[in-house]
């Protein structure tokens, strides 16, 4: 069967890499280091609610910049052996095989660039979209219009892959077709175009 878009725009974490476990841990250590303690259950919620920095907000941090730091450098090692959801690899393979093309927009550096090296998937992508770009991060779609502009891509044609509302906002925004993976968090204020719990779906839809 021939896969309907030709363009696939993903997210990262969450997304083709098993992110959570490390995040939500590394987060939960950093928060008890200002004294905030909390559930890692209603860390894994807000954290799928919206960004890293905006979760530390919601708990009560004050000096985001330093937390964030923290977060970065401590989480960044326990990153290096990434985990890839099931059928990541072979759903990014069957796109390239049937002449679609792959994207990812990373909110981390360009050290994105080794992590997908590390899960044998770097070859995968036309382009790796990283902070390195110094575009606005989700749900403006600046990074998805860089993309469209910069590869003509045709909207019509061109899908976005996430697992967080912001993701599929994004998608909105920039007026493309969304797919809201593995939301096991009811997310009321967007409607994807689809809603997959499995990635290999993208292939079938």
């Amino acid at each position: 069967m021939e896969i309907k878009y030709e363009n696939y725009i993903w997210d990262l974490g969450g997304t083709l890499i098993d992110s959570y476990a490390v995040s939500v841990n590394v987060f939960k250590k950093i928060l008890a280091e200002f004294g905030i303690l909390t559930a890692e259950d209603m860390i894994y919620r807000r954290m799928k609610k919206s960004s890293t920095e905006e979760a530390a907000k919601f708990f009560g941090v004050g000096d985001i910049h330093h937390f964030m730091t923290r977060y970065r450098a401590m989480e960044k090692p326990m990153q290096e052996k990434p985990v890839l959801f099931p059928g990541a690899k072979e759903t990014l393979e069957a796109i390239c095989n049937q002449g679609g093309q792959n994207f990812v927009i990373s909110h981390r550096d360009h050290s994105v660039n080794q992590l997908l090296e590390n899960a044998g998937i770097k070859s995968l992508f036309t382009e790796i979209v990283t902070s390195d770009n110094q575009l606005p991060r989700k749900p403006n779609p600046s990074s998805i219009n860089y993309l469209i502009d910069k590869y003509h891509l045709e909207k019509s044609k061109t899908i976005l892959i996430g697992d967080r509302a912001l993701d599929i906002e994004a998608g909105e925004n920039a007026e493309i077709s969304t797919a809201l993976f593995k939301s096991d968090i009811i997310i009321a204020q967007v409607k994807p175009t689809y809603t997959i719990t499995e990635l290999k779906e993208l292939l079938t839809i």
